[in-house]
């Protein structure tokens, strides 16, 4: 009997070893309840830590702003997407908290950063932006100083950064725009990725475009005060550049033109009538190299 027993014991221990064993297996293999490219393992999102209204996130609760890691649910599709100018960033409740690394669940379905997102937001360091997004809006991520580290996933959809997006963010120094990205900045708008007149020489120190870029359109200003990089190449695909793309560039700085010569400026980049200087270049004392591969 006692054997019996025993055996009948041994068996139980060993099927709950075994389904044990398959449960793991089953989490570690969908990188610990979902992974989507966002820096390695990602927790499934709580939606206790979110106000959502019609796939939009719109802010955070007072749990959410308690958080070192949000999640972002992966039905969200906008934050902040029809954002006037004055409305604040649906995360205010971290600006004076810790710092917090965003994520987003597997198979995202974001579409829009909206304007003023992640406005100064100072306790975000890091995201890593779904492929999914086709939109960063106006300031998404100004005065956001303690972000260090944005990456877009691979594959990434994404089409155009409006101004101020990544304005004023000094800890940032590197960024890759996605070989998507059509535009970048506006007519008659304000830097993208400069620094403030009150912080100088902070910011990205380069910046780099995916091979087989769709850039086309660089907008008024979008790099004026960023007088951290070292350097930039216009790529040939772009057609369309504003003025005062490169204002307040200093002789320590340097400008590749990919494929063109000074007697080849497409139209779209914009020429100072009656003067002998191309208004794209205005306020910049910046060095321009031509005919770059």
């Amino acid at each position: 009997m006692k054997k019996k027993l025993l055996t009948i014991i041994l068996v139980l221990a060993l099927s709950v070893t075994v389904i044990l064993a398959f449960t793991a297996c089953d989490l570690f293999s969908r990188g610990g309840n979902g992974t989507g490219g966002n820096g390695g393992d990602v927790p499934k999102a709580n939606y206790d830590h979110f106000y959502i209204e019609d796939n939009e996130v719109v802010g955070l609760t007072a749990l959410g702003a308690q958080q070192t890691i949000l999640v972002v649910p992966a039905s969200v599709t906008a934050i902040n997407r029809n954002a006037r100018e004055q409305d604040p960033s649906p995360f205010r409740g971290m600006e004076l908290l810790h710092p917090v690394t965003v994520k987003f669940e597997a198979n995202s379905n974001l579409e829009v950063i909206g304007n003023n997102s992640f406005f100064a937001i100072h306790a975000l360091e890091s995201i890593t932006i779904p492929a999914s997004v086709t939109r960063i809006g106006m300031r998404a991520f100004n005065s956001a100083r303690g972000l260090h580290t944005v990456i877009f996933e691979p594959n990434s959809r994404l089409e155009s950064i409006a101004e101020g997006a990544f304005f004023d963010t000094p800890l940032l120094e590197s960024i890759t725009i996605p070989a998507s990205v059509t535009s970048i900045g506006r007519f008659n708008g304000s830097s993208v990725f400069g620094a403030p007149a009150n912080n100088p020489g902070t910011g990205l120190r380069t910046i780099n475009f995916e091979a087989n870029s769709s850039l086309r359109f660089i907008g008024d200003a979008v790099f004026s005060r960023a007088t951290n990089l070292q350097s930039i190449t216009i790529l040939r695909s772009v057609e369309t550049i504003g003025r005062s793309a490169f204002s307040g560039w200093t002789q320590e700085q340097t400008i590749y033109v990919q494929g063109r010569t000074e007697d080849e400026i497409p139209h779209g980049w914009t020429q100072a009538s009656g003067f002998n200087s191309f208004t794209w270049i205005s306020g910049s004392n910046a060095n321009l190299v031509w005919g770059v591969e």
